[in-house]
């Protein structure tokens, strides 16, 4: 997701007409779980909310893929009202798809399932490697057809692994990519996970600044739960890049982060006993816009609608910033995008712009070239 800035969590309580923060609960267990422990709890300086009970570890049914297990935290306490319900308190953050080997190093003690099944202990560096339908990682070659899964999960919460030089929290799936190329992915506890995110989306802050810090966990929690499931057919829920939210795992987490993350655990924004879609973002023109002038394809939501924004965005990085074409490259960028959007588009030149029209945030909306001698 873009870089979030302080504008958006400011604004998220006083804004959103209609929503509620809740806590959320996940589902009972299902029984394919084929593991279980509680999230990596808080610093000791850290005022924490009680930990959760962690469950007794439950074997994976036979024959269910991997991909459809998860590494589950104890269902929170109950707590009125808890109409939101989510189907699991993980996350599978998509880290990297290659075709090349991948350094991997695992420290702690992990143990290794293929297909859900059971294979021993494995530790230490390896290389992880896909050809030909095959994965070989640590002495172990296995086949992984479209959709089936490898994973090594960690037997205790001080565990990790290192890919690509980023340190990380719970498990480590490998997963065949429709594309031929090998997933890797990180099957994480959502508190954990947002350890690892809000360093990345609202930056280092100060203790004057917590109650943003705490407003980004929410909101960032709140996004999280409601993309579950979103890439089902490829074992994953979120990249690990603006495309979601920017996650790093373990190195760039700091004890004020942490402490946001606890003291707001499991809660999340809704609207009508569902969780809203808490995009957010870095810096607005002034005045944010309403949801369908965005994506015409999302529908109306009443939570999400133009307010002024000019007090919170006053100082940010991208206030106000120029941006200069010469006239063959923007003529180039308008007939790329008038042709993906015009079946029949003839490819012409820009002469001049027009602003016509604009949106509620002060945006344009059209603006259409007029040919000048």
């Amino acid at each position: 997701m873009r870089r979030a800035g302080l504008a958006f969590g400011a604004l998220l309580f006083l804004q959103f007409s209609g929503c509620h923060k809740q806590v959320v609960k996940s589902f009972p267990l299902p029984s394919d779980t084929m593991t279980s422990q509680s999230a990596t709890p808080a610093p000791d300086s850290v005022a924490a909310a009680a930990p959760a009970t962690p469950l007794p570890a439950t074997p994976a049914a036979p024959g269910v893929p991997l991909d459809t297990a998860a590494i589950v935290t104890a269902p929170v306490a109950e707590a009125a009202p808890l109409n939101c319900r989510v189907p699991r308190n993980t996350v599978r953050v998509i880290l990297l798809q290659s075709r090349s080997p991948v350094a991997v190093s695992l420290t702690g003690a992990f143990l290794w399932y293929y297909n859900a099944e059971k294979g021993g202990n494995v530790s230490g560096a390896a290389h992880a490697e896909y050809r030909s339908g095959t994965l070989s990682f640590s002495g172990r070659k296995v086949r992984l057809s479209e959709g089936r899964a490898a994973a090594c999960v960690p037997l205790d919460a001080a565990s990790r692994f290192t890919v690509n030089g980023n340190n990380y929290r719970g498990g480590l799936v490998f997963r065949a990519a429709k594309s031929g190329a090998l997933s890797i992915i990180n099957d994480v506890a959502v508190e954990d996970y947002l350890r690892g995110v809000l360093p990345y989306e609202i930056g280092v802050r100060d203790s004057n600044l917590f109650e943003a810090l705490k407003v980004q966990a929410v909101v960032a929690r709140t996004y999280t739960y409601a993309r579950l499931n979103s890439h089902a057919d490829e074992g994953y829920d979120m990249f690990a890049d603006q495309s979601d939210q920017v996650y790093n795992g373990v190195k760039g987490e700091y004890r004020l982060s942490d402490r946001a993350v606890s003291e707001t655990r499991d809660e999340v924004v809704t609207c009508n006993d569902s969780l809203i879609q808490a995009f957010y973002f870095s810096t607005s023109s002034g005045n944010t816009a309403n949801i369908e002038e965005v994506w015409p394809d999302r529908g109306f939501r009443p939570y999400l609608r133009s307010v002024p924004d000019a007090a919170f965005n006053a100082g940010a990085k991208y206030e106000s910033w120029t941006e200069r074409w010469p006239g063959p490259a923007l003529s180039a960028i308008v007939n790329q995008g008038l042709r993906e959007a015009i079946a029949d588009f003839q490819k012409g030149v820009v002469t001049d712009i027009a602003v016509q029209d604009t949106l509620s945030a002060a945006c344009l909306s059209r603006f259409p070239a007029k040919p000048t001698r």
